[in-house]
């Protein structure tokens, strides 16, 4: 309740107060403003704008009372900006999803994306607490209900951007000069970010993707959603040549990595999601073939969602009263593209290819290691 009361106190004061800062009051997160010099403040905002996202983020034990103020204009968390109403809820994957929502009032149609991790720059990302998925269709959802957050805030979206560790100032072995310090290994696990690689490969007619994932009786060429990357290889590529192809293409053969041949794609973690995009009109030349099943069975999932996407927002789109956000409308259009079997996609370097080309996004924790860049909350860098 305390807190509560603080946050409204500080939500009544005026950000032109702040105008000529780069950030509104990053300053102001900085404890003992009065006792620090002005370069370690300078510092601090600096180092603030260009921070990664803890695991497991802790508010800090001197609370000025601007977490909550900065907070408020992040983008890694979501609440309902007035009471809706969850009109349908469109499934991705297990991990991944959609809303389709009516505001009450207005009447506008929304959507909301669900995603179990998002990308920001790199391959750096956030993993999110989702606290919408207990609502149903047919459920409304009041004003400023939280829909989901990372871990950079709590329940009650108090920025929280590091954790509180015991330090003491002092010569270690001779390892501590300049900048650097030494932590433990409890402190650089309660370090852990989060890492959201993007892996994409081309499927060319000639090509196998090895069942490394799978067995005699299942053909898995990759993990379930949801799965882990197995001895760091998320996926073996294998050319057919003609020389060959009784040997590569043998079945027990298939079952293990020919590590002289084979292109082998490498990332660690969990596989969070997939996107495939096809331009092969004749699939089903490739039921029958053992080494396509997964891949058709997963692209056969994903246009099943964009199918629903484009059955459900079609008649909100088409219908002339109604009003919708621009989110919907990109959704939508997205939806219909995928769909068209007349547009023929091309990979990220403009080329075309003619059969699959598939994106893997694989989350990834990692704990603090040497070299690994830290600071403290008075700007100091540490390495």
């Amino acid at each position: 309740m305390e807190r509560n009361k603080l946050q409204k106190e500080y939500e009544s004061i005026n950000s032109d107060d702040f105008k000529n800062h780069s950030f509104l009051s990053e300053e102001l997160l900085v404890p003992n403003l009065n006792k620090t010099d002005g370069s370690r403040i300078n510092m601090f905002c600096s180092h603030l704008l260009q921070n990664v996202t803890l695991k497991s983020a802790e508010i800090p034990r001197v609370f000025t009372g601007f977490e909550n103020q900065v907070g408020i204009y992040s983008s890694s968390y979501k609440k309902a900006n007035a009471d809706f109403k969850i009109i349908k809820i469109i499934h991705k994957n297990k991990l991944n999803r959609l809303y389709v929502i009516q505001y009450l009032e207005s009447k506008m149609y929304d959507i909301l994306e669900v995603k179990y991790a998002t990308n920001i720059t790199e391959s750096y990302g956030y993993a999110i607490h989702d606290k919408i998925q207990n609502h149903e269709e047919g459920s409304v959802v009041k004003k400023d209900s939280l829909i989901f957050r990372s871990d950079m805030h709590d329940d009650n979206l108090n920025l929280r951007f590091g954790i509180n560790l015991k330090a003491a100032f002092m010569a270690y072995k001779g390892l501590t000069t300049e900048d650097a310090i030494v932590i433990s290994r409890s402190a650089a696990n309660r370090l852990t970010t989060y890492s959201i690689e993007e892996v994409t490969i081309n499927v060319n007619d000639n090509d196998i993707l090895c069942n490394i994932y799978g067995n005699n009786s299942k053909y898995r060429a990759f993990p379930k959603i949801g799965g882990l990357v197995k001895d760091q290889i998320l996926v073996a590529r294998r050319r057919q040549i003609n020389d060959s192809i009784l040997f590569d293409g043998n079945f027990d053969n298939l079952n293990k990595v020919n590590f002289s041949t084979d292109t082998l794609f490498y990332s660690e973690g969990m596989l969070i999601d997939v996107d495939i995009f096809c331009n092969n009109p004749n699939l089903k030349d490739l039921e029958d073939l053992p080494y396509y099943r997964q891949i058709l069975k997963s692209y056969e999932l994903q246009q099943k969602y964009y199918n629903e996407i484009n059955d459900t927002l079609s008649p909100i789109v088409n219908e002339k009263s109604n009003t919708f956000s621009g989110d919907l409308s990109y959704i939508y259009k997205r939806a219909k593209d995928i769909l068209d079997p007349n547009i023929k996609f091309k990979s990220s370097d403009k080329n075309d290819f003619s059969n699959f080309l598939i994106r893997f996004f694989v989350l990834k924790e990692k704990s603090a290691v040497i070299g690994s860049k830290i600071t403290n909350r008075f700007g100091k860098p540490n390495i």
